[in-house]
């Protein structure tokens, strides 16, 4: 287990000044979990409506399968709820607020396996989210025509070849508006390689995108 909440800043007061936090905030505190390339699973306490996190705790999959281990984790998380404090982490970018969905893995490379109401007491509902990512990782592997979206991409691909940030305007992506806007991160986790990698040109193509218009301001 790695505590990444101590590397981060407290912005409770700042949260506050701009939406008050209410006592049924504290109380139902959701928690979302992530998993990164790597198969690392985070832990992101968050109060309704806000983004930035109540804790941020990474850990294993073997260590929450322990009843034990996991039991640590869920303190320390619950630690946090009690404290009441809203954290940001120590950059100041869109890629500093741990997103969920598609654009979770756009700006920080992680999948999203779903949202809990509070943090798990034990391994199941964190094995079924993972068996369920890796189900749909099948099933839109198999349903997808994923040659004919490698060929759109090759298309985005020529377009953007002399591209120049700061000048040109990104192609439209919003053909792929529906990819964008649904959480499909479980793709991420294919076994099929050309299914997988089409999908992550995809999210390479939102980055660029987020890029191009960053420049144009």
């Amino acid at each position: 287990m790695e505590d990444l909440t101590i590397e981060m800043k407290i912005v409770t007061q700042k949260i506050h000044y701009i939406h008050p936090i209410t006592e049924q905030d504290w109380s139902n505190v959701k928690c979302t979990l992530f998993m990164d390339r790597d198969r690392k699973l985070y832990f992101v306490g968050h109060i309704r409506g806000e983004d930035y996190p109540v804790y941020v705790i990474k850990a294993t999959i073997d260590e929450c399968a322990d009843k034990e281990k996991l039991l640590q984790i869920k303190n320390v998380a619950d630690e946090y709820c009690e404290k009441r404090m809203i954290y940001h982490s120590k950059g100041s970018g869109v890629y500093d607020i741990i997103h969920n969905g598609t654009y979770g893995l756009v700006y920080n490379n992680k999948i999203t396996l779903g949202t809990l109401n509070g943090f798990p007491y034990d391994y199941y509902p964190i094995r079924q989210l993972i068996k369920d990512a890796e189900t749909n990782a099948k099933f839109y592997s198999e349903i997808i025509d994923w040659q004919a979206f490698s060929d759109k991409m090759d298309k985005l691909d020529e377009l953007t070849k002399n591209f120049i940030y700061g000048r040109d305007c990104y192609p439209s992506l919003l053909e792929f508006h529906h990819f964008a806007m649904t959480n499909f991160t479980f793709m991420a986790l294919s076994d099929d390689d050309f299914a997988r990698k089409q999908y992550e040109r995809f999210i390479a193509h939102l980055d660029n995108e987020f890029q191009a218009r960053s420049a144009l301001r």
